[in-house]
């Protein structure tokens, strides 16, 4: 089954300012325009706003009406057309309505019970992507887990034992084995201790990994002569009679004293 939601983020899109009033207060967020309908985007963006509105708030009666009056701005049209209908049909008064119980049927009229299941099935199941590093992951997955509560279905997301449990199972084979021969429990560590025993060994195959592509390396460079290469790793030009072309170069031959002199040949001896 594939995953619903994926385990890396993706990079957020260009970002653009959102302001409005109550009463006398002023406030402003910056967020990406929400353009798409897929589940994972959507949920995110719902997050985001809300996260973004509730921490600029400085007076806690504004928090509804900054909600009701943020979140439209930063969706696209069509989407602005589904969420115009969620509020007219299940809020009286938009100002005054809850927001929560708005966000989780505009989410609803994107997926169903069933993406919940999914969700759920792959917090509990799902594999570490080799790209995605353990910290990263375990963040991911506790932002995962905090969205299963805003889609529709009655499951619970997982506790806190139930995190550890989803966290640990993932992590290589290796590291797992390691972990329990060093007499560790998934169940008796805390979360912060696993979290930094799989981070030690992450760290740890990092090193090795350098370890060995620098004694590859260097092991390349031995075996080539000196002579062969130059700095910028191109080969050196050698006239043909140099060493590494195919003529061999002239040998020197030794005259001995009583033979004729070379230069006045029968004139003397070369004594």
């Amino acid at each position: 089954m594939a995953n619903i939601f994926p385990w890396k983020k993706t990079e957020s899109q260009r970002e653009k300012a959102i302001k409005w009033t109550v009463t006398n207060a002023k406030y402003e967020i910056y967020v990406c325009e929400l353009d798409e309908i897929e589940l994972s985007p959507l949920v995110a963006h719902c997050m985001d706003v809300r996260n973004k509105v509730l921490s600029v708030l400085s007076v806690d009666a504004h928090k509804t009406k900054s909600l009701m009056r943020a979140f439209p701005r930063t969706i696209s049209f069509v989407l602005r057309t589904i969420w115009d209908n969620v509020v007219a049909e299940f809020a009286d008064d938009p100002e005054e309505a809850d927001f929560d119980v708005l966000i989780k049927h505009f989410i609803a009229a994107h997926c169903t019970p069933d993406d919940r299941h999914d969700l759920l099935s792959q917090l509990c199941t799902g594999a570490k992507p080799r790209h995605v590093g353990v910290q990263q992951y375990y963040y991911r997955l506790l932002e995962l887990n905090g969205y299963v509560d805003w889609l529709p279905g009655f499951e619970t997301e997982l506790q806190d034992n139930e995190i550890k449990v989803a966290f640990h199972g993932p992590m290589p084979s290796s590291w797992r084995e390691r972990s329990t021969g060093a007499g560790k429990s998934v169940h008796a560590e805390s979360t912060a201790e696993k979290v930094r025993y799989f981070r030690s060994q992450e760290t740890f195959l990092a090193l090795r990994k350098q370890a060995e592509n620098e004694a590859s390396n260097e092991s390349k460079s031995a075996r080539l002569p000196d002579n062969k290469t130059k700095g910028n790793g191109k080969r050196k030009f050698k006239p043909p009679h140099s060493n590494g072309g195919n003529k061999k170069p002239p040998s020197k031959r030794r005259v001995d004293a009583d033979s004729d002199c070379p230069i006045h040949p029968g004139s003397h001896k070369w004594a």
